[in-house]
């Protein structure tokens, strides 16, 4: 009786389940995380709102392997991963339509998440001027581009770490027919 709980292997049915709920709301956390971004008059309180952003991410990834009852590793670390990079994409689609809007641009959500060499040209070129400042200094060039990937890596390492914590390891109890004749009975002789 002291064996060890070793996950089943099987992959449930996360990628068919994963598909839907995981982009939509890691999108929706990053458009929220973009906003407050984007409009924080407070630098530093965007620390604590991208340390929110991934704990929402392992909250969405817990709740995806709950639902789809997967008991392998290997499924969702490759779904973790896909979910990351998908994440930091969502993260750049967002950001930039939420600054675009601040600065009364009218440009179309889906043509900025279809076109990602526009993307990377807003990145490089918000990457020369800077976007904010640290202490009196211009966050700009190098440094932005550190932060940037920094971040980047978070979101993958949120969406992937999520996978490896006891939380994503629990038993789905179910009553098998090996059980049920053993509580039915012991419940009858209570009765007597």
């Amino acid at each position: 009786m002291n064996e060890k709980y070793r996950l089943s292997g099987k992959s449930g049915n996360l990628f068919l389940l994963g598909s839907f709920i995981g982009p939509i709301l890691i999108t929706l956390l990053c458009v929220v995380y973009s906003y407050i971004n984007v409009y924080n008059p407070i630098v530093y309180l965007t620390l604590l709102v991208f340390l929110g952003l991934l704990f929402g991410i392992m909250m969405v990834q817990k709740l995806v392997i709950k639902l789809s009852k997967c008991r392998s590793e290997k499924s969702s670390m490759l779904y973790g991963i896909i979910v990351g990079l998908f994440g930091v994409y969502a993260s750049w689609c967002t950001f930039f339509f939420v600054l675009f809007q601040r600065d009364a641009l009218s440009v179309n959500f889906i043509d900025i998440v279809l076109n990602p060499g526009m993307i990377y040209e807003f990145a490089r070129s918000l990457a020369k001027e800077g976007y904010y400042s640290l202490l009196g200094i211009q966050v700009k060039g190098g440094l932005l581009w550190f932060i940037w990937i920094v971040e980047s890596l978070g979101i993958i390492a949120a969406a992937v770490y999520t996978i490896l914590t006891p939380v994503c390891r629990m038993v789905f109890w179910t009553a098998s027919t090996k059980v049920r004749p053993i509580l039915i009975s012991s419940l009858y002789f209570v009765k007597k």
